[in-house]
């Protein structure tokens, strides 16, 4: 029984009417106003918190995007000073073949 009162569920569109007339007819309407201006101020944060969480998923996503596009050319960078190594390699091979030759 403890446990499927601390599981969530979908409210009952009957029982919450029923709800809200219990609490019109135990409480004021003033008490009720101010349930419902509570009510809507939780609704509000949640719209807010939900749109915070967008916008960092949105920035997160960017920010993924950016890393590949830094590691994409991290890699290109590497290629490109193994290919520079190989090419003063060659070219110093080829002088010290020229040296010998003019001996």
């Amino acid at each position: 029984e403890e446990k499927s009162r601390a599981e969530p569920r979908e409210a009952d569109p009957h029982e919450t009417r029923c709800v809200t007339s219990k609490v019109q007819t135990r409480s004021g309407p003033d008490e009720l106003a101010s349930l419902r201006e509570e009510l809507n101020r939780a609704k509000a944060a949640k719209r807010g918190a939900q749109e915070m969480q967008q916008s960092m998923q949105k920035q997160l996503e960017s920010a993924v995007q950016e890393l590949d596009v830094l590691r994409a050319r991290d890699t290109e960078r590497e290629q490109l000073t193994e290919e520079v190594a190989g090419a003063k390699a060659a070219l110093e091979e080829l002088r010290q073949r020229e040296a010998e030759a003019l001996r």
